[in-house]
């Protein structure tokens, strides 16, 4: 209340803002899912790896390295692909032998095929022996 002027004053609300056109989407976070992990090949037979990009189309390359960097195996190589996909790595390497039990890098590189913005995700994964 102004008590000089015996007026009682109201903050004035700003109206709220719209926007003509069609509603902006933020695009979602690039991120990059294994499940399970720990994995074992006798028990869990694989585990899955989840991807969202946040452009698409994009060409992506899915490499896995083991604990001392040196790549074990290539599950995609310069594919096409959506804004989302799964994949299935079997503890196997690129000649068919199974993997020793220990932690592996999931390397997913994305390339916007219309221009060249390049994403890179990282995951670990392990690979595990059933206990029992």
């Amino acid at each position: 209340m102004d008590e000089q002027h015996g007026i009682r004053r109201r903050h004035a609300r700003r109206p709220k803002r719209r926007v003509a056109g069609p509603a902006r989407r933020c695009p979602e976070r690039p991120w990059l899912a294994i499940r399970p992990s720990p994995f074992s090949i006798e028990q869990d037979g694989a585990t899955r790896i989840q991807y969202t990009l946040s452009a698409r189309p994009s060409l992506i390359r899915v490499r896995i390295y083991d604990a001392r960097g040196r790549r074990v195996r290539t599950l995609e190589e310069a594919r096409l692909a959506g804004r989302s996909g799964e994949l299935v790595w079997n503890g196997r390497n690129d000649a068919g032998n199974r993997v020793r039990i220990g932690p592996y890098v999931v390397l997913l590189e994305a390339v916007q095929a219309d221009g060249g913005t390049t994403t890179e995700l990282k995951e670990t994964v392990v690979v595990a022996r059933p206990l029992n």
